[in-house]
């Protein structure tokens, strides 16, 4: 009995399904801590600006002002946004998907009310950015960026420019495992740097070119305005980003 134990031990190492979610789960468990690591390294050079703003007598340089201002944003990006990504962590979420999947089932007549209310209402978004012929993706940050509420809004232009429909690339843009099968590895250095400095010196608008991976593997090169909505203590509420696919020679749309 033993014998035959070991025996399938070999089949299942080369079993090709077994071995492409090992390799899906360590690309993820990269990637998270590709993302992890430099949130900290720039949490820890914003702390540092702060730190010598908080020193410096006045008058004080614009941008030591701005990061002395911007103290609200950091300790929003620092308690929101590193300790949920801690806690979203998560590869399996099969469990979480059982429980969504009872719960809806034993409310079939609750959902139906919801679906008919919902199709009533005319999403602005969808008034706005539906019809460009740019991608747009628009992240609700309040009250924390991982809230359940919180589901990203994508339109049919960056849905087609990646290969998917609007339903998938919202469902892949709400967790860290779709994230990562969507967002080059390599982008995450540059465009948190950018993201964290625009929110120490509260930019409303900045661009940056970026690497997206379409449903056929195939890398594209795009270029990303990103716009920021903040309150008037400097915590961001919103971002809408704005894509266009890049060709050798000039933007394409």
């Amino acid at each position: 009995m033993g014998l035959e134990v070991f025996a399938k031990q070999p089949k299942l190492a080369n079993n090709t399904s077994v071995n492409s979610q090992r390799t899906e789960v360590k690309h993820t468990l990269t990637y998270v801590e590709t993302l992890l690591t430099v949130c900290n390294q720039q949490l820890e050079r914003w702390n540092n600006k702060l730190r010598q703003a908080n020193r410096m007598p006045p008058p004080l340089t614009t941008e030591m002002r701005n990061c002395k201002n911007s103290l609200k944003a950091y300790q929003w990006i620092a308690a929101c946004m590193l300790k949920n990504l801690q806690n979203v962590v998560k590869i399996s979420s099969q469990n979480e998907e059982k429980k969504d999947e009872k719960s809806t089932d034993k409310n079939p007549s609750a959902s139906k009310t919801e679906t008919k209310t919902d199709s009533n209402k005319i999403d602005p978004r969808e008034v706005f950015y539906g019809t460009l012929p740019i991608g747009v993706a628009v992240f609700s940050l309040q009250p924390s960026p991982f809230h359940p509420a919180n589901k990203p809004w994508v339109n049919k232009t960056l849905a087609a420019i990646l290969g998917y429909s609007p339903a998938e690339m919202a469902e892949k843009l709400c967790s860290l495992k779709g994230l990562s099968s969507l967002y080059h590895i390599v982008n995450l250095h540059v465009t948190i740097r950018l993201f964290m400095e625009a929110l120490a010196h509260r930019k409303e608008n900045y661009s940056v070119q970026t690497k997206w991976i379409h449903k056929s593997g195939d890398i594209l090169d795009v270029l990303e305005s990103v716009s920021i909505k903040y309150e008037a203590s400097g915590v961001p509420v919103s971002i809408s980003v704005f894509f266009q696919k890049m060709s050798e020679h000039k933007v394409m749309g």
